[in-house]
């Protein structure tokens, strides 16, 4: 049904609508740790400072440490981003490419995300828009085959009724007209006698 593929559509909108607003949250949430972190490494530089200053440590050492501190902040950053790449990239990228390979009319593809979020659902709905999708077009085949058979059916019969009214209006004698109507069946409909 239209309606169907429809409502399997608004709900693979909607998912994505879902998934278009974590990320925004995504992004958000991170975007303040930036801050944070310059905040914290200026904190701990200036206590630093402080303590070299009272303890009359060296500006190598504070060096070090504001390097350290700052290897931290990136290796955080990367974590981060890996993390964001493999739990909403990597199921939307997988389930792109299965959409593609449906789209290009391979019917029997299905979707192997199986995460437990707007992804997941994304992708179960996805399947069930292939198998439904699937199932119609499996059934629309088979019912073009049976009409098809149908109408050749209908076709051979009006032939043969051509034939016998043609070879009708030929035939003078009634036993010459009925030998060639038991012919007609025979050779048109495989009937033996």
């Amino acid at each position: 049904n239209i309606e169907t593929y429809l409502e399997s559509f608004n709900q693979l909108v909607a998912v994505d609508k879902q998934i278009t607003d974590k990320l925004i949250e995504i992004d958000r949430a991170v975007d303040p740790i930036d801050p944070l972190l310059a905040d914290n490494i200026e904190k701990e530089a200036a206590e630093v400072e402080a303590e070299q200053a009272r303890l009359g440590v060296t500006s190598d050492r504070v060096q070090n440490t504001a390097i350290a501190f700052g290897v931290g902040a990136i290796l955080v950053a990367i974590l981060t981003a890996w993390l964001t790449t493999r739990t909403i990239v990597q199921p939307i990228t997988s389930l792109t490419a299965t959409a593609t390979d449906l789209a290009e009319g391979q019917l029997d593809v299905r979707s192997d995300v199986k995460n437990q979020d707007e992804t997941g659902t994304l992708a179960g709905v996805f399947n069930q828009m292939a198998d439904r999708l699937q199932s119609t077009l499996t059934g629309l085949e088979a019912a073009v085959t049976k009409r098809t058979a149908e109408l050749e059916e209908r076709a051979k019969e009006m032939e043969a009724s051509q034939r016998v009214t043609f070879a009708a209006s030929e035939r003078t004698s009634p036993e010459d007209f009925l030998d060639l109507l038991v012919n007609l069946l025979v050779d048109q409909f495989d009937v033996y006698h």
